[in-house]
Parts: structure tokens; sequence; C-alpha cells
């Protein structure tokens, strides 16, 4: 690609993609200062943009967050609430708030949102979120071998690739194609949805840059147990894991040098985020659903690939605020000066950092509100339900039903390595970590029980 298209600037309608990534946590970055990897892509748009330090997955899930972040409302608000179950599709969906603001909306990629965990499953047409342009999979769990369907595929049609390239490359070429007709160019909202990180841990195809991690080099986080067997089980999962995320940074490096020559960078939100991280034998503990740091703290980036348009003054303040999965939605139509629909039940932090006219209105929510509605597996050492807040000044309070059961300093200990529920010292900081929390509970009409 290397013509350079001469398009109308549409400032007061500017692009937007959304990045969403499966399984990655918070710290799964070079910016975050972890030495496992290198993502440069990544750090350039958080460092030209926002990073919110303190977002987070309110259903570290699959499928619960995929439809919260679609529909922008909370999972018992959508009947979503376990993997795999199905989005109504006559409830309005991120794509229809933007075609109704006149974009055209692409999705490319994982959508999970049909009911189905099997890899066949053929998603129709009046399922897809109200997509103008759709191409994708429900599920799958083989990177070098993955079929999608929809728009301009007949049947199945197995990537070319590996997964993470042969999505971008399809999500670059249907973009270049809506962008060819100078004429006819409307704005457009995208998201390319990608199944990596998420298990089977596998190496991807070598990565130009990428640092070859293998296990013996991996450096672990102080919560893995001092056990050889967990310690060698994490080094094993996280070598590939990394190496998968760094092929996802090459990809947004190949995404905004393509941007660039359709002359749409300076038009264009780039907004990176996964849907929940992964344990990797943290507390001794695997894969996601918990209230641990690994598996609900996320990473989520918002900027330009050029950084030419001015983010707002202060935005680094904005960095700071927590930020839940059904604020993902209003805060991209923010972005984009759309209105917020009264039943997105979320905060809009984009129009701050779009406009600094709109600075003093910036968010400021107590804390955010983590759910999770059904038992879990016994090897998750959390067999029931759970609800938990995690505060703006950085404590974590986790209840299971009738029960208090985790309050943690996230300023002094990060990695959750001391539990001060049975602490008196923290009786006061505990009461009003249980009010924050009965109080979220109420605003969304969430029932679970805190009787004690």
């Amino acid at each position: 690609m290397n013509q350079v298209l001469d398009l109308p600037k549409r400032k007061d309608k500017p692009n937007i993609i959304w990045i969403l990534v499966d399984q990655m946590r918070h710290d799964a970055l070079s910016c975050c200062g972890n030495p496992n990897l290198h993502t440069p892509h990544l750090d350039n748009l958080a460092t030209k943009g926002v990073r919110f330090q303190n977002a987070y997955s309110g259903t570290p899930w699959c499928t619960p967050f995929r439809a919260a972040l679609l529909s922008g409302r909370y999972p018992h608000q959508t009947g979503v609430t376990r993997t795999p179950s199905a989005l109504d599709p006559n409830l309005p969906t991120a794509a229809t708030h933007f075609n109704q603001a006149g974009y055209h909306t692409a999705y490319c990629g994982k959508w999970h949102v049909d009911g189905s965990n099997q890899r066949n499953h053929y998603v129709a047409e009046d399922r897809r979120g109200d997509f103008d342009w759709w191409q994708g999979y429900e599920n799958n769990n083989n990177n070098d071998e993955c079929y999608v369907h929809g728009s301009d595929i007949e049947g199945f049609e197995r990537l070319e690739t590996y997964e993470t390239d042969a999505l971008t490359d399809r999500l670059i070429d249907h973009l270049s194609e809506h962008t060819q007709d100078t004429d006819a160019y409307t704005p457009f909202f995208a998201c390319l949805s990608v199944q990596p990180p998420h298990p089977p841990f596998v190496y991807p195809p070598h990565t130009p840059g990428g640092r070859g991690i293998g296990p013996t080099s991996v450096k672990l986080n102080p919560n893995v147990p001092n056990q050889s067997d967990r310690m060698q089980r994490a080094r094993q999962k996280l070598a590939p894991y990394y190496q998968a995320v760094e092929r996802i940074d090459h990809n947004v490096g190949r995404l905004s040098r393509a941007l660039r020559e359709m002359n749409l960078d300076r038009d264009t939100w780039i907004v990176f985020f996964s849907d929940h991280g992964e344990m990797a034998e943290s507390h001794g503990k695997s894969g996601k659903v918990l209230p641990h740091e690994e598996s609900a703290h996320i990473p989520f980036i918002i900027g330009h690939v050029s950084g030419s348009k001015a983010i707002s003054n202060g935005s680094h303040w904005i960095g700071k605020r927590p930020l839940n999965h059904v604020d993902i939605l209003p805060t991209s139509l923010g972005l984009c000066g759309i209105d917020i629909p009264e039943t997105l039940t979320g905060n809009d932090y984009g129009r701050a950092i779009s406009d600094p006219a709109f600075m003093s209105e910036v968010p400021n929510p107590d804390a955010v509100l983590l759910q999770q509605f059904h038992s879990l597996p016994r090897q998750q050492n959390i067999t029931s339900p759970w609800r938990a807040v995690v505060t703006r000044d950085r404590w974590k309070y986790v209840c299971l039903p009738r029960q208090p059961f985790m309050l943690f300093d996230l300023n002094t200990d990060p990695y959750e390595q001391t539990n001060l529920i049975h602490d008196a010292a923290f009786s006061e900081i505990q009461q009003h970590c249980h009010k924050t929390l009965t109080q979220m509970l109420e605003s969304v009409d969430d029932a679970f029980d805190l009787t004690a």
C-alpha cells in the first residue's frame, strides 16, 4: 500500500479504532516497566496519548466482558453473565450508536457473544451487532488455524497466516477500500479483535525487533509461589505469552503505518485494551475470572498514531482515574463528540481528552465495580460468586455472598501479598469500602447479598 490519499478532513467527526486483545494483563507492556518484553508501538501510543493506569475489566471473563463492552451495560443488565452466552440481538450496540451518528462501522475478528464455544459456529447476519461490515468468528483456540466468515465471504474461509497478522491485514484492506472513494468517504468506527495472547500459549512467528523470549529468561512477579513446579509452569506460559504480546505490538505498528499511508493518522483515535488478564501462576492460580490484579487489571490506552492531534492538558491526570468496562463505549463516543445515550451506564472520559473545554467535567468516580456471577472451578480457590470494588485511592475490597473476603492496599502492596481483611487496624477502611460496594451495587440494581 503506497498510495497516499487526499481525504477530506472531518475534524468534527474523527475515526476511531478499537484494538481488543484477549487475556492481556495490565503489566504486559514495556512502558509499565516489564523487563520481559518490548512494546515500542504501544509505548509510543501511551506516551503521546493517555494510558489509564487504573483500568479494570469489571467482569474478567470473555463473553460477559464483550457483551458489556458492546452494549455499554453491566452483565446483569444484559443477562450475559457467563461464557458462553448470547447477547440479545435487539439490544443497541456500539455500532448502533455510531451508525446513527453517520459512521461506517466494521468489525474484524473474535466475537464470542453468540452463545457458543465451537469454532465452526456461524454467526448469522442479524446477530453481528449492527456492524455494516463484519468478518470474524465466534470462538477459536488455534492461532495458526483460524476460520472466519461474514461480509464478502461464502461459508468459512481459513486465515492465510497467524491470526493476529491475518486479521490486521483484513482490517487494513477493508479500511483502504472504504476510503478509496473520497466523495463517498464517511468517518468509521472499527474494531480489530484478536485472540492472542489467550491460550493455548504457543510461540507466534518471529517478530522483527522482538526479544526471542525463552522460559529461562522470564522474570516472575513476586506473588508466584516459590515452588519449582509452579515457577516452571509460569515461565513456560509467560514466554510464548509475552511473545504473542510483542506480535500484537508489531501489528499495531503495521496498522499505524497503514493509517499514515491513507492520510488518516491525524484523524483517527486508537483505543487499545484487553477483555481481562491472565494469572499465570500468580498466587498459584491460572486463567482469569478472579478479582486479583493479574486477572482484572487491564491495559487501556487512547491516542493518535502521529500524536499530532492535541491531547487535552491534564490528560495524565485523567489517566489516573478509575475506568471500568462500561466506560469504554461512552468514552469512545465522547472522543468523537457524539452525545451519550441515557441507556449507557458508564462514564465518558473521551470528551475531556479530545477537548480541553470539557476538562472541568471529567468524571471522578469513587471506585469501579467488579462482578463475578457464577461459581468457579475449585482450582481457582474461590468457588463462590463474588463482588469487589477498587477505590480511587487504590484499596481493593472483595466479598463473597454474606462474607467479606479480601482487603488489599494496592499502593503499598501491588502484588496483593497481604490480605488485611482480618486486621483490626484497617477496620475503618474496610467499613468504608463495604459502604462503597453497597452503594455501587444499589446504584446498578445488583442484588448480590452482602449481609454479614
